[in-house]
């Protein structure tokens, strides 16, 4: 069995690179929890894979598509997982995560000031959802890698898959970093609508 998303609309710009990229996305997914299976499962395989594709973002220029996946293989519990499929509409292309990175990048913020600016957003965000019974001072330090990115008019947000930062207890965390941390007033990011300001 291999995932696809069906619904199919080539009216729009770049919409046929975005319906490949979330279709690779979902069966890179797939393919990852079936070679899971045998290593982490006794006797036969069993588990469950399930993923859900949501619209986030959609206006003239910036189409935004979140895949939530849960994924089973054995153990006390399955783990969330978020990623963002990017589409700018008005060049018809997908914009990637290395994509956003570069182009930020390009407005003077550094691989290291992203990174911190990542992890502080991220433990403010841990802190806020449990409270003061969480302290991430003894994580190690999240980094642009490590996260999932979406553009959207508030910000940059960002997710951290589950087990993937602090406890499994926490889930996935969400976090949004306003984009006047992160680039000089009125900087032309390419993949945000211009009516937006930013």
């Amino acid at each position: 069995m291999t995932a696809r998303v069906t619904a199919r609309c080539d009216t729009v710009l770049g919409v046929a690179a975005l319906h490949a990229a979330i279709t690779a996305d979902s069966d890179a997914e797939l393919a990852g929890w079936r070679t899971a299976l045998p290593n982490d499962l006794p006797g036969p395989a069993t588990g469950s894979y399930t993923r859900k594709d949501s619209v986030l973002v959609n206006t003239d220029g910036l189409v935004v598509v979140q895949g939530a996946s849960y994924l089973y293989a054995g153990g006390a519990h399955g783990t969330d997982e978020r990623t963002y499929e990017v589409l700018d509409t008005t060049h018809g292309v997908v914009v990637t995560h290395d994509a956003i990175v570069a182009e930020l990048q390009r407005h003077g913020l550094t691989h290291q000031r992203l990174d911190a600016i990542i992890d502080a957003a991220a433990a403010a965000a841990l802190k806020a959802r449990t409270g003061d019974r969480t302290d991430a001072s003894g994580i190690a330090p999240l980094t642009a890698a490590g996260v999932d990115l979406w553009p959207g008019r508030s910000g940059l947000h960002g997710s951290v898959d589950h087990c993937s930062y602090y406890a499994c207890a926490v889930g996935v965390v969400d976090f949004t970093i306003p984009w006047s941390s992160l680039v000089p007033a009125g900087a032309d990011l390419t993949f945000l609508p211009s009516r937006w300001g930013h």
